[in-house]
Protein backbone atom coordinates (compact mmCIF):
# COMPACT_ATOMS: atom_id res chain seq x y z
CA UNK A 1 0.00 0.00 0.00
CA UNK A 2 1.12 3.24 -1.21
CA UNK A 3 0.46 5.87 0.93
CA UNK A 4 0.99 10.04 -0.19
CA UNK A 5 2.62 12.62 2.80
CA UNK A 6 -0.27 13.61 5.01
CA UNK A 7 0.27 16.85 6.70
CA UNK A 8 0.26 15.89 10.57
CA UNK A 9 -2.07 17.53 12.16
CA UNK A 10 -4.78 16.39 9.41
CA UNK A 11 -3.82 13.35 10.39
CA UNK A 12 -3.76 13.68 14.34
CA UNK A 13 -6.95 15.08 13.33
CA UNK A 14 -8.80 12.22 11.83
CA UNK A 15 -7.03 9.49 14.08
CA UNK A 16 -8.92 11.55 16.94
CA UNK A 17 -12.22 11.75 14.88
CA UNK A 18 -12.00 7.63 14.30
CA UNK A 19 -11.30 6.58 17.93
CA UNK A 20 -14.23 8.99 18.69
CA UNK A 21 -16.42 7.43 16.47
CA UNK A 22 -14.85 3.59 18.27
CA UNK A 23 -13.06 2.70 14.66
CA UNK A 24 -10.14 1.86 16.52
CA UNK A 25 -8.55 -0.35 14.01
CA UNK A 26 -8.60 2.56 11.33
CA UNK A 27 -7.15 4.70 13.78
CA UNK A 28 -4.24 2.42 14.64
CA UNK A 29 -3.54 2.16 11.01
CA UNK A 30 -3.52 6.16 10.30
CA UNK A 31 -1.18 6.03 14.03
CA UNK A 32 1.02 3.79 11.62
CA UNK A 33 1.54 5.66 8.92
CA UNK A 34 2.21 8.97 11.52
CA UNK A 35 5.11 7.30 12.67
CA UNK A 36 6.46 6.02 9.43
CA UNK A 37 5.99 9.24 8.25
CA UNK A 38 8.05 10.69 11.27
CA UNK A 39 11.13 8.81 10.39
CA UNK A 40 14.14 10.31 8.78
CA UNK A 41 15.14 8.83 5.67
CA UNK A 42 18.39 8.12 5.08
CA UNK A 43 20.46 10.20 2.78
CA UNK A 44 22.15 9.51 -0.50
CA UNK A 45 25.85 10.45 1.42
CA UNK A 46 25.06 8.63 4.43
CA UNK A 47 23.86 5.58 2.48
CA UNK A 48 27.04 5.90 0.32
CA UNK A 49 29.11 6.26 2.89
CA UNK A 50 27.54 3.26 4.67
CA UNK A 51 28.37 0.95 1.27
CA UNK A 52 31.77 2.58 1.24
CA UNK A 53 32.34 1.44 4.84
CA UNK A 54 31.47 -2.14 4.23
CA UNK A 55 33.68 -1.97 1.09
CA UNK A 56 36.64 -1.09 2.93
CA UNK A 57 36.56 -3.38 5.43
CA UNK A 58 36.07 -6.42 3.25
CA UNK A 59 39.36 -4.85 1.30
CA UNK A 60 41.09 -4.92 4.57
CA UNK A 61 40.32 -8.39 5.42
CA UNK A 62 40.85 -10.00 2.51
CA UNK A 63 44.07 -8.07 2.19
CA UNK A 64 44.82 -9.65 6.15
CA UNK A 65 43.90 -13.23 5.34
CA UNK A 66 45.13 -13.84 1.88
CA UNK A 67 48.49 -11.72 2.00
CA UNK A 68 47.71 -9.64 -0.83
CA UNK A 69 49.15 -6.11 -1.08
CA UNK A 70 47.54 -2.73 -0.70
CA UNK A 71 48.57 -1.94 -4.25
CA UNK A 72 46.88 -4.86 -5.85
CA UNK A 73 43.13 -4.19 -4.06
CA UNK A 74 40.79 -1.17 -4.06
CA UNK A 75 37.48 -0.41 -3.64
CA UNK A 76 35.17 0.88 -6.47
CA UNK A 77 34.12 4.44 -5.90
CA UNK A 78 29.97 4.51 -5.72
CA UNK A 79 28.07 3.99 -8.71
CA UNK A 80 31.17 2.65 -10.94
CA UNK A 81 29.79 -0.19 -12.95
CA UNK A 82 31.59 -3.78 -11.77
CA UNK A 83 32.87 -5.10 -9.47
CA UNK A 84 32.80 -3.41 -5.70
CA UNK A 85 36.50 -4.91 -5.07
CA UNK A 86 38.95 -4.32 -7.86
CA UNK A 87 41.50 -6.69 -7.69
CA UNK A 88 45.33 -6.79 -9.68
CA UNK A 89 46.11 -10.18 -11.99
CA UNK A 90 48.44 -10.86 -9.22
CA UNK A 91 45.96 -10.59 -6.55
CA UNK A 92 43.02 -12.56 -8.14
CA UNK A 93 45.80 -15.39 -7.94
CA UNK A 94 45.31 -15.67 -4.36
CA UNK A 95 41.55 -14.14 -4.23
CA UNK A 96 39.39 -15.59 -7.62
CA UNK A 97 36.44 -13.64 -7.06
CA UNK A 98 34.05 -11.16 -8.36
CA UNK A 99 32.85 -9.50 -5.00
CA UNK A 100 29.05 -7.62 -4.76
CA UNK A 101 29.21 -5.70 -1.61
CA UNK A 102 25.41 -4.77 -0.17
CA UNK A 103 25.29 -3.19 2.68
CA UNK A 104 21.70 -2.35 3.27
CA UNK A 105 18.32 -3.08 5.63
CA UNK A 106 16.21 -4.87 2.97
CA UNK A 107 18.29 -7.46 0.11
CA UNK A 108 16.98 -8.41 -2.96
CA UNK A 109 19.13 -11.38 -3.05
CA UNK A 110 17.77 -12.61 -6.34
CA UNK A 111 18.83 -9.06 -7.93
CA UNK A 112 22.04 -8.94 -5.45
CA UNK A 113 23.44 -12.06 -6.75
CA UNK A 114 22.33 -11.59 -10.42
CA UNK A 115 24.57 -8.43 -10.08
CA UNK A 116 27.77 -10.42 -8.33
CA UNK A 117 27.09 -12.92 -11.45
CA UNK A 118 27.25 -10.92 -14.13
CA UNK A 119 29.96 -8.92 -12.56
CA UNK A 120 31.83 -12.02 -12.45
CA UNK A 121 31.24 -13.18 -15.90
CA UNK A 122 32.63 -10.47 -17.12
CA UNK A 123 35.62 -10.68 -14.88
CA UNK A 124 36.12 -14.27 -15.45
CA UNK A 125 36.45 -14.73 -11.62
CA UNK A 126 33.50 -16.48 -9.25
CA UNK A 127 30.54 -14.68 -7.87
CA UNK A 128 30.55 -13.80 -4.15
CA UNK A 129 28.16 -11.43 -2.76
CA UNK A 130 28.90 -10.25 0.87
CA UNK A 131 26.11 -8.61 2.54
CA UNK A 132 25.43 -6.92 6.01
CA UNK A 133 22.58 -5.22 7.67
CA UNK A 134 22.79 -3.25 10.72
CA UNK A 135 23.56 -4.80 13.80
CA UNK A 136 24.21 -8.05 12.04
CA UNK A 137 26.64 -10.19 11.24
CA UNK A 138 28.57 -10.14 7.84
CA UNK A 139 27.24 -12.67 5.51
CA UNK A 140 28.58 -14.15 2.33
CA UNK A 141 26.57 -15.44 -0.63
CA UNK A 142 28.26 -18.17 -3.23
CA UNK A 143 27.24 -21.09 -5.19
CA UNK A 144 26.36 -23.98 -3.40
CA UNK A 145 28.95 -26.44 -5.69
CA UNK A 146 31.88 -24.31 -4.86
CA UNK A 147 30.86 -23.98 -1.23
CA UNK A 148 31.26 -27.69 -1.97
CA UNK A 149 34.67 -27.53 -3.68
CA UNK A 150 36.02 -25.78 -0.59
CA UNK A 151 34.32 -27.38 1.98
CA UNK A 152 36.59 -30.66 0.02
CA UNK A 153 39.58 -28.62 -0.71
CA UNK A 154 40.10 -28.19 3.41
CA UNK A 155 39.37 -31.67 4.30
CA UNK A 156 42.06 -32.70 0.96
CA UNK A 157 44.55 -30.52 2.50
CA UNK A 158 44.04 -32.49 6.29
CA UNK A 159 41.98 -29.51 7.62
CA UNK A 160 38.97 -30.84 10.40
CA UNK A 161 35.25 -31.04 8.55
CA UNK A 162 33.68 -28.20 9.48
Amino acid sequence: MTTKKLDPQDLECAIELLQTAGLKSISKELQKIKKQQSKPRIKIASAKNKGRQLQNRVRQDIISNYGIDEKDIRTASGGQPGCDIILSAMARRKFPYAVEVKNVEKLNLRTAWEQAVSNAEKENLRPLLVSHSNHSEILVTLQWAHFLEIGKSVIEKGGEKP
